[in-house]
């Protein structure tokens, strides 16, 4: 995933995952390993948080809350009433016929427009590509410095094939673009490109033996643990990408780091990258027990009866 302003880049996320897939979607995504480098615009920070939430979120064939509509959510008369299909063309690809659609709302209410590419020989859906300028409806919140989302585009194309008698997820394209508006009133647009691709659906990373209750965003995760330069050094996936070439050149910049710390608040949705994303345990803690009997603090002891702690190791096998 790649963020750009002004065609200047601020971001950029790599991560693997163990992926589930059902029904044409992504049912979670199970973070291994990744890592975050930025680089300021106008001394801001501009972060991604929760991309693969959005990636989660979207599903193909049933209504999304936080997305527009699209034609698939529908079928027979109320699919004929909210949209207008057209013939595009018609090919041979691997002895299947594909049928090329175009679709657009009839009615302007802020759905979606695209585009489909139907498999008539097998009955599937090969590829489908969702485009939406109005910015209704959306699964982000604005954070830091960042007074409110002011509009938001979508384009999401996602592809389809057969994985043991099953269409399944090849790849998502996810790209968006937001329009910021800070606190002090100016307005920032932010390009975001992320892409994910499964290739290889039978060995499965050793995930990191780590149980949390609670959902963290995609910076938080990443951070649980420190950069891992071997694992990096030895995983060429990404390596295999068309801008290997321009991705080092961000890295490599003296105006980008690598960020290796971060905690956000959800309640004052404050970020900091000096923060860690669980706080480290102070080697200037109360022991309860040395308190003497005389000691104005005695009478809060019963204090700790009401925590419940719980202490975790984690532990990740390259």
């Amino acid at each position: 995933m790649k963020s750009e302003i002004n065609n200047q880049q601020v971001e950029l996320v790599e991560v693997y995952y163990n992926g589930t897939y059902q029904n044409h979607d992504i049912q979670r995504l199970d973070l291994n390993n990744g890592r975050i480098y930025l680089s300021k615009f106008e001394n801001n920070s501009y972060v991604s948080m929760g991309t693969s939430t959005g990636i989660n979120l979207h599903k193909t064939f049933d209504f999304n809350l936080y997305f527009p509509g699209s034609p698939l959510e529908w079928n027979g008369l109320k699919l004929k009433k909210k949209f207008d299909l057209s013939f595009v063309e018609k090919f041979t690809e691997n002895n299947e016929t594909i049928y090329v659609i175009d679709f657009k709302e009839r009615n302007e209410e802020g759905k979606f427009h695209g585009r489909l590419w139907l498999d008539s020989t097998n009955q599937l859906l090969k590829k489908i590509r969702l485009q939406n300028e109005e910015g209704a409806n959306s699964p982000f919140l604005a954070v830091g410095n960042a007074d409110q989302i002011k509009a938001i585009n979508f384009d999401i194309t996602k592809t389809f094939h057969l994985i043991d008698g099953k269409n399944t997820v090849k790849s998502i394209d996810f790209n968006y673009t937001l329009n910021y508006l800070r606190k002090n009133k100016e307005e920032v647009t932010v390009n975001t490109k992320a892409a994910l691709f499964a290739y290889d659906y039978k060995n499965l990373f050793v995930l990191p033996y780590f149980e949390k209750d609670y959902r963290l965003n995609d910076y938080q995760g990443i951070n649980l643990a420190p950069y891992n330069k071997n694992y990096w050094d030895h995983n060429s996936e990404f390596k295999l990408m068309a801008n290997e070439s321009e991705k080092q050149l961000f890295i490599k910049s003296n105006t980008t780091n690598l960020i290796d710390s971060f905690s956000y608040d959800p309640i004052t949705r404050q970020i900091s990258f000096s923060q860690p994303t669980y706080r480290k345990w102070s080697l200037k803690r109360m022991n309860l027990t040395d308190i003497k009997d005389n000691s104005s603090a005695r009478k809060y002891m019963n204090v700790y009866l009401k925590y419940n702690l719980d202490v975790k190791i984690f532990m990740n096998i390259d």
